[in-house]
């Protein structure tokens, strides 16, 4: 208990940081992203498009020049300071289990100690980002990747931060090996919400979800709204438009909804609406979608390739905007989702962004002031 009377000691001298909400209710001035991928996933003309569609609504694009993924590893404050994570130090006697501090956590981040002798933490540091020159601020206490997390605020304005169960189990576990075993859920999440300057109540880790990224299921608008993937209405409405459209593709969709109907993916889906609608309003609708494929030797598998949660969210000249992933093989569910997010006062839709391998425009880069 000593351990964490000097941690507590040491937060009231660090008042805590406001993420940068990424639900759209703080305007979006820069865009930092990284360039590593960009080469495997984007044509040069279709980079361009998504440049030339955040400067169309007033965000000017930077790029970090920063690893790969920039938004699973930089986090800005309201005030656009880069957020520097707290980083776990490795000590062999300390715990045999290091990678349980970064379960789920990405290679992005992290490269577990079976892919060679030499893994590493990827956390950014004051040195490795000096040339971006802009101001830093160190946590004292939370380490989170920016693809499991979700941040917003609510209608009267105070902060929320919401992490998948991995991510918390991760700081659990790193906490519990430093205080021998006795800090209690309630002290880390004290801990966390002293981090982030969150008020008693508004840190959330949804138990359910495992690793799965946050950012691939759910999407935080303003106000305290949530997207959430509603796999329940997803097969009804695929074969509604398959009815008026004449896509091969719809059929593969449809078949993939029916040879899935129950998958951990739902599951965790579920778990987290129901964790979710006491807080926040829960907006059920179907955005992500899968088709099976099937390979020269005959192994089908499936590849999520329309993922519209994945995008960016903002306000420009008093009009809200949303910047998210094409729907490449099926360009009428664009029209789609253009038509449900008028409903919620998003006004202005675009898609410029490629969604492979699990990862799309969201994942591409972070939003800041």
């Amino acid at each position: 208990m000593k351990y964490l009377v000097l941690l507590f000691l040491s937060i009231k001298s660090f008042a805590g940081v406001n993420l940068f909400p990424e639900d759209g209710s703080q305007e979006i001035k820069r865009w930092y992203f990284s360039p590593n991928e960009i080469k495997y996933l984007y044509k040069d003309k279709e980079w361009k498009a998504v440049l030339e569609t955040f400067k169309k609504v007033g965000v000017t694009p930077i790029n970090s020049e920063i690893g790969f993924f920039f938004q699973d590893l930089g986090l800005f404050s309201t005030n656009g300071e880069l957020i520097l994570q707290h980083f776990p130090k490795y000590d062999s006697q300390l715990t045999p289990n290091y990678e349980s501090y970064f379960r789920g956590f990405t290679m992005e981040i992290f490269t577990p100690p079976d892919w060679g002798d030499n893994f590493e933490v990827n956390l950014l540091t004051r040195t490795n980002t000096d040339h971006l020159e802009i101001e830093k601020i160190q946590l004292n206490t939370a380490f989170i990747e920016g693809g499991a997390s979700i941040s917003g605020q609510f209608a009267n304005g105070d902060h929320y931060l919401i992490v998948n169960h991995s991510t918390f189990l991760g700081m659990e576990s790193y906490y519990e090996d430093l205080s021998k075993g006795i800090i209690t859920e309630e002290e880390l999440i004290n801990l966390i919400e002293a981090d982030f300057n969150l008020k008693p109540g508004n840190f959330i880790y949804l138990k359910g979800t495992s690793h799965i990224h946050l950012d691939t299921f759910m999407k935080a608008l303003p106000g305290g709204k949530i997207l959430l993937d509603h796999p329940e209405s997803k097969l009804s409405m695929l074969e509604q438009l398959r009815k008026y459209s004449g896509n091969k593709v719809i059929d593969n969709y449809i078949k993939y909804e029916r040879q899935y109907m129950h998958t951990f993916y739902k599951s965790a889906i579920q778990k987290a609406k129901e964790q979710l609608e006491n807080k926040f309003k829960v907006i059920s609708i179907a955005g992500s979608f899968t088709q099976i494929f099937t390979n020269t030797n005959g192994v089908s598998f499936p590849i999520n390739d329309i993922n519209f949660f994945n995008g960016v969210s903002g306000s420009f000249q008093e009009k809200n905007y949303f910047i998210t992933n094409k729907a490449k093989f099926v360009p009428e569910l664009e029209r789609f989702w253009k038509i449900q997010m008028r409903n919620y006062n998003i006004l202005d839709v675009y898609f410029p962004g490629v969604y492979k391998g699990n990862a799309g425009l969201d994942c591409m880069g972070s939003p800041s002031p």
